[in-house]
């Protein structure tokens, strides 16, 4: 038979009470770790972070009717810019004579064509473009980009037009309907511009003219009585 001295079997005694101690110990200071016991677990906090999203329209920032150019761009989802062209006036009657006051209505219109030149420096065109032209008429200011974004619909498209990347130079015409003209007689006038393109993310600038002078954006109409 082993005989175990009892001080060696109270020594096994004192370090069993001690582990048992320790693991019921909680320490709260930063230099412990609650993992030195398995009983013991940390706490778990979810913090959930919302990024900042950014949808808006804005309008020039050189002011309305003096830019110097518009930008015409869609970009996917990041940019989608379009251009309004704005005729204040459409004639509803004309002179024949410049001696003669007397005026004629007019009931006929032979053509109609929006021309303007685009600056081709920094200009995208990933392949074929597509410039669609729409009435955007309201009676809301022409402020509220809002509401003349909202009107960019099927049911007001005027026209639409495709062209070749090639084709795409300084000067752009673009034929419209007579019928676009002869429905705003005697009022103005507001040609909206997109540009879309299968190939990818479109961007050009038109030059813009106070009054349409200088080669910038303008409309032309032949009429008849």
């Amino acid at each position: 038979m082993r005989f175990i001295p009892a001080g060696v079997r109270l020594a096994g005694v004192l370090s069993i009470i001690s582990i048992v101690a320790a693991c019921t110990e909680s320490l709260d200071t930063n230099v412990g770790c609650p993992d030195l016991c398995s009983n013991q677990s940390g706490g778990i906090e979810t913090i959930t972070i919302d990024p900042v999203v950014l949808d808006t329209t804005v309008s020039a920032l050189a002011g309305q009717g003096t830019e110097n150019s518009m930008l015409v761009a869609t970009r996917g989802d990041t940019v989608d810019s379009r251009a309004v062209i704005r005729f204040d006036s459409i004639p509803a009657r004309y002179q024949k004579l410049v001696a003669d006051t007397a005026t004629t209505a007019i009931t006929t219109v032979d053509s109609a064509r929006i021309r303007f030149r685009i600056d081709t420096t920094g200009a995208k065109f990933p392949g074929p473009v597509t410039i669609e032209a729409y009435d955007v008429n309201t009676d809301a200011a022409d402020s509220l980009t809002d509401a003349v974004a909202a009107l960019f619909t099927p049911a007001r498209l005027i026209t639409s037009k495709t062209f070749n990347k090639d084709s795409l130079k300084d000067t752009v015409i673009i034929e419209l309907p007579p019928s676009a003209i002869l429905s705003r007689l005697g009022q103005r006038l507001r040609i909206g511009l997109r540009a879309t393109s299968p190939a990818g993310s479109v961007q050009f600038r038109i030059w813009a003219v106070e009054s349409g002078l200088l080669g910038s954006a303008r409309g032309q109409a032949r009429t008849r009585r």
